[in-house]
C-alpha cells in the first residue's frame, strides 16, 4: 500500500512539472531589454574596452612621477688586462733622452737594464670576477607639455570606450523593443483574422441553412468557402511570421529560440503628447552617441597638434643614480666594493630636422580640420534625421486617425449589411464584401499603429533618449 501511495506521489509530481514546464514563459518589455543586454557579446567587448581605457589612462598618469629602475652585472674575465708589454727600466729612460748622459770623472760601472722601475706585470688590472649594482631614477621636468597632452588623450580615449559601449547599449535596446512590439503587432493581426474567420465560419452555416431552406444558392455557399480557404492562408500566413518573430525575439535576448514566450502588451498604445522638434534636436546634439564619439575625435585631433608643437620645444629632465662596483676603482681596483652616487640634469634641443617637425605639426593640423568638418557634418545630418522621423510621426499619427475612421465606418457598414441580410435584402457576396472591408480596415489599423510604435522607437533612439 505504501509503494502504491509513493507512486501516486510521484506521478502527481511529474505531472506537476510537465505543466509548468509546458506553460509559456511571460516576458514584459523591461525584462526583454534586461536580458538582451545581459547576453549581448559586444556589449560585453565595449565593457572590457572601458577597463583597458580605464587601465591606460592610469598607465599615462604614471609618467607624471619618477622612473626607478634598478639595474645589476657581473662579468667574469678570463685574462687580465696589462698595460705595459715589457718590463719598464732606467735604461728605457735614458734611451729616450733628447741628449746623451755626462761623462762621469770616475766611472762607474752601472748597468741600467738590470734596475727595473716598473715590472710589466705589475700593469696587469682587471678581477676575475666583476661586478657592478646600479639604482637610477629620472623625473622629466619639462617636456613640452606632450606627457601631459598623453595624458588627457588618454581619458578621452577612456571617454570613448564609454560611449561606444552607450551606443552599443542604444542599438541593442532598439532592435530589442522594435522586435517586441512587432511580435504585439502580429498577435493583434491574428485576432483579427480569427474574429474574421468566425464570422465566415457563422456565415457557411447561414448559407447551408438558407440552402436547405431554398431561399439561398449553391454558388452563395461557393463564395464562402473560397473567403474561408483565403482566411485559412491568412492566418497560416500571420502564425508563420508570428513564429520566426518569436524567434528572433528569443535569440536577441538570450534564450532558445524554441521557447514558448507570450509577451505582458497585447495592444500598441499611442502615445498623446505632442512631440516638439526643437527639443528633440536639442536633445540628440547633447546625448547621440555618435556625436559624443566625433566630439572626442576633435579633443585627441588637438592634443595630437599640440604634442607635434612640443615636439620644438627643448626636453629637460633630472637624473640621480648610486651605484657600487667590484673590483673598487676609487681605491686602484682593490677587490672590494666601492660606492658612489651621481646627479645632473639633461636638456635635449631640436636644432633642424629637414623640417620634419613643421610637416608633422602640419599634418596634425589637417587631422584636426577633417575632425571638425566631420562633427560639424554630422550634427547637420542629425538634425535632418531628427526632422524626418518628426516629421514622419506626424504622419503617422494622421494615418492612425484616419485608418481608426475606417475602421469605424467599415464596423458601421458590416451591421447595417449584416442586418439587411439577415431579412433577405442584401446578397451574401455584398456581405462577404463587407466583411472584407471591415477586416482589412482592421489591418490597416494595426500596421498604421506598428509604424507608429516603430518611429517612436526610432526617434527616441534619434534623440539619444533612448
Amino acid at each position: 500500500m505504501h509503494f502504491i501511495k509513493t507512486g501516486i506521489i510521484q506521478l502527481l509530481f511529474l505531472t506537476f512539472c510537465i505543466i509548468n514546464s509546458s506553460k509559456a514563459q511571460e516576458l514584459t518589455l523591461e525584462q526583454c531589454k534586461e536580458m538582451a543586454l545581459n547576453q549581448n557579446m559586444d556589449l560585453r567587448i565595449s565593457q572590457e574596452h572601458i577597463l583597458m581605457g580605464k587601465n591606460a589612462r592610469k598607465m599615462a598618469f604614471s609618467q607624471f612621477f619618477p622612473q626607478i629602475e634598478g639595474n645589476a652585472s657581473y662579468i667574469r674575465l678570463n685574462k687580465q688586462f696589462q698595460l705595459l708589454d715589457e718590463d719598464f727600466t732606467a735604461q728605457n729612460i735614458i734611451d729616450r733622452l733628447p741628449f746623451p748622459l755626462p761623462t762621469l770623472p770616475i766611472p762607474i760601472p752601472i748597468d741600467f737594464n738590470n734596475i727595473t722601475l716598473l715590472p710589466a706585470r705589475d700593469t696587469r688590472i682587471g678581477q676575475e670576477h666583476n661586478f657592478l649594482f646600479n639604482v637610477g631614477l629620472t623625473q622629466p621636468i619639462f617636456a613640452g607639455g606632450r606627457i601631459f597632452e598623453v595624458y588627457r588623450m588618454s581619458k578621452v580615449g577612456e571617454q570613448i570606450a564609454n560611449e561606444s559601449a552607450s551606443l552599443e547599449r542604444q542599438n541593442t535596446l532598439y532592435e530589442t523593443e522594435d522586435l517586441y512590439w512587432n511580435i504585439v503587432s502580429i498577435q493583434e493581426k491574428q485576432k483579427v483574422v480569427e474574429s474574421y474567420q468566425k464570422m465566415v465560419q457563422n456565415l457557411e452555416k447561414d448559407v447551408e441553412s438558407y440552402i436547405s431552406q431554398g431561399v439561398a444558392l449553391r454558388n452563395d455557399l461557393l463564395r464562402v468557402k473560397l473567403k474561408q480557404n483565403e482566411i485559412d492562408l491568412l492566418l497560416f500566413k500571420i502564425n508563420n511570421g508570428l513564429k520566426l518573430a518569436k524567434m528572433a525575439l528569443c535569440q536577441k535576448i538570450g534564450i532558445d529560440i524554441n521557447s514558448d514566450i507570450t509577451l505582458s502588451e497585447t495592444e500598441i498604445e499611442i502615445a498623446k503628447e505632442e512631440i516638439v522638434y526643437e527639443n528633440i534636436r536639442q536633445s540628440a546634439i547633447l546625448n547621440r552617441p555618435e556625436l559624443k564619439l566625433l566630439e572626442h575625435g576633435v579633443k585627441l585631433s588637438e592634443s595630437a597638434l599640440r604634442i607635434s608643437t612640443g615636439n620644438f620645444m627643448p626636453t629637460i629632465g633630472f637624473t640621480a643614480n648610486y651605484l657600487s662596483l667590484r673590483p673598487n676603482p676609487y681605491r686602484g681596483l682593490a677587490d672590494e666594493f666601492g660606492s658612489d652616487y651621481m646627479f645632473g640634469f639633461v636638456m635635449n634641443v631640436p636644432i633642424f630636422h629637414w623640417f620634419e617637425k613643421h610637416h608633422s605639426r602640419a599634418l596634425a593640423k589637417n587631422n584636426m580640420n577633417i575632425a571638425k568638418l566631420k562633427l560639424e557634418d554630422s550634427r547637420q545630418k542629425i538634425s535632418m534625421e531628427t526632422l524626418m522621423v518628426s516629421n514622419e510621426i506626424l504622419e503617422a499619427k494622421k494615418r492612425i486617425e484616419i485608418s481608426k475612421q475606417s475602421v469605424d465606418q467599415t464596423l458601421e457598414n458590416l451591421k447595417l449589411v449584416q442586418d439587411s441580410y439577415n431579412e433577405g435584402m442584401m446578397k451574401t457576396a455584398e456581405l462577404i464584401e463587407a466583411q472584407s472591408l471591415w477586416q482589412e480596415a482592421q489591418t490597416n489599423y494595426i500596421e498604421s499603429k506598428a509604424i507608429y510604435k516603430s518611429l517612436e522607437i526610432k526617434l527616441k533612439k534619434s534623440s539619444g533618449e533612448l
